[in-house]
């Protein structure tokens, strides 16, 4: 191998070592992806009948607002601390979206989040608002008002009362490694016995008006 050779393969190393350094080192992001869930446990029905979770089957939950979360990091040794981010990142929206349901504009009801992730900072952005796109409904960034409609226009339309629990659930994009799925995995339970006054709802318009009812404004 002449001198010239060796010098070649010597420089192609150092490249090869450099450029895997490089990629090692560069900024990546990693995503957890979340949803803040209603379900009816109790409820009365038309005959004024108090029923439970238990002797009666309950509706599966349903999602009120679809969540994404995004955490930087240096590099892929790093991808689980990036996870944890976007997951704290998730909770802190979806406390906000929760612990702001009575506030009385929507910059206030959903100021925790984002609705598109910019910059290299962990965020949680608002994917998908359930019903969002009904007109006659308009729920979007009131998680009051949609635990309402679930509760009094889907799972039970004819309840006098329903009493719901709301739980945010954080889970991995990633379904296929174990590790994405222990650094994203996150539960709470909001409330157990969000109660809904349906027939109130209802004829204020909840389940189908020209426009959204008033919000009430007290507990």
């Amino acid at each position: 191998m002449t001198p010239h050779s060796i010098f070649s393969k010597a420089f192609s190393i150092v490249v090869a070592i450099g450029v895997a350094t490089s990629q090692a080192n560069a900024d990546i992001h990693r995503g957890c992806s979340g949803g803040i869930y209603s379900a009816s446990v109790a409820w009365v029905n038309k005959k004024g009948d108090h029923i439970k979770f238990g002797n009666a089957s309950a509706p599966p939950a349903e999602l009120v607002v679809q969540l994404e979360g995004r955490g930087f990091c240096e590099g892929r040794a790093q991808a689980d601390e990036c996870r944890k981010d976007a997951k704290n990142a998730i909770v802190a929206c979806g406390r906000w979206i929760w612990e702001h349901r009575w506030s009385s504009t929507m910059a206030e009801r959903i100021g925790g989040c984002v609705t598109a992730f910019s910059g290299s900072r962990a965020q949680s952005k608002i994917n998908e608002w359930a019903r969002s796109d009904q007109p006659d409904v308009n729920l979007y960034g009131d998680i009051k008002r949609s635990i309402e409609y679930n509760s009094c226009c889907v799972q039970r339309p004819h309840a006098q009362d329903v009493w719901s629990s709301v739980r945010l659930n954080v889970t991995s994009t990633n379904s296929s490694s174990w590790n994405p799925q222990i650094s994203c995995a996150y539960s709470t339970e909001f409330s157990t016995d969000y109660h809904s006054d349906c027939t109130a709802l209802r004829a204020e318009g909840l389940c189908g008006a020209a426009k959204t009812p008033s919000r009430r404004t007290n507990g």
